[in-house]
């Protein structure tokens, strides 16, 4: 999350339509990066999607989902549009918009380290790992297993 709210700074505010889920803000707030975030954003306000159709329908090229909870992986795959980031990525792909993702799960061992600085060893799941091979095939998606791939894509597009 750190990372990709610095990545963020590096960018024209006028260039990004910034959402974060409630669960992301939690995270943020958690870890303290909320000063991170240099430009206005979009938070869920209703269940419906209008707010977010309403705005992929206009000068949005493109959608970037990162990161991408294993939750969030499993719902997209299984077409679950109950939430900011779900209905997002279905809503752009019923107006023809690319969807790009970077998810967390993205090595069978991984490690997280918490506030306090303790590490803990994570492992993929077989699940996760499965619903990340069905995401890769899913129209209009571009999943990305490296932040730097990501970032150079998304720094083309506005080029």
């Amino acid at each position: 999350m750190k990372e990709v709210l610095e990545f963020l700074k590096t960018l024209r505010p006028s260039f990004i339509k910034l959402f974060i889920s409630n669960a992301g803000l939690e995270v943020i707030d958690f870890f303290g990066y909320r000063s991170l975030i240099n430009m206005p954003f979009i938070t869920e306000k209703t269940s419906s999607g209008l707010e977010i159709l309403s705005v992929l329908t206009f000068n949005v090229k493109k959608v970037v989902v990162a990161p991408c909870t294993s939750n969030t992986v499993a719902k997209i795959v299984h077409g679950i549009s109950d939430s900011l980031c779900t209905t997002l990525v279905s809503q752009a792909q019923k107006v023809n918009k690319e969807v790009l993702i970077l998810p967390t799960d993205i090595k069978d061992n991984m490690t997280f380290q918490t506030r306090s600085g303790k590490t803990f060893n994570i492992k993929r799941r077989k699940i996760d790992k499965q619903n990340l091979e069905k995401l890769e095939k899913m129209e209009l998606i571009k999943v990305f297993y490296d932040k730097e791939a990501l970032k150079r894509e998304i720094l083309n597009e506005i080029a």
